[in-house]
């Protein structure tokens, strides 16, 4: 099924699931590919969220 997505769509799914060990999870959730997508610099969401503020920083600790 990964065989799919696009390379960017990899690395958001790989650090998503990073972002869950950290945060002692079992699971992927969503707030994890939230994180995800704001913290993939070079993707055209991060830019959108970027242009209203809203960083990975801020994302992570609220």
């Amino acid at each position: 099924m990964l065989e799919k997505f696009t390379e960017k769509a990899l690395n958001v799914i790989a650090e998503a699931q990073n972002i869950a060990i950290y945060d002692h999870s079992d699971k992927v959730l969503s707030e994890h590919l939230l994180l995800a997508v704001v913290k993939e610099a070079k993707g055209f969401c991060a830019r959108i969220f970027n242009s209203y503020g809203i960083t990975y920083d801020r994302l992570a600790y609220i």
